[in-house]
């Protein structure tokens, strides 16, 4: 992936990420936690 197209949709996914951030958070899960299923997720965007 060039880092033009990473760049492209940065913002949106920030927004995406701090949205489950707070979802997450209110569930009780750890950063750590949040930060493994966004990665899981992010593997199946369809982007």
């Amino acid at each position: 992936m060039k880092k033009e197209e990473k760049t492209l949709s940065y913002e949106q996914d920030l927004y995406e990420w701090i949205c489950l951030m707070a979802k997450a958070r209110k569930l009780g899960m750890t950063a750590e936690e949040v930060r493994e299923f966004f990665k899981s997720a992010k593997n199946l965007n369809l982007h």
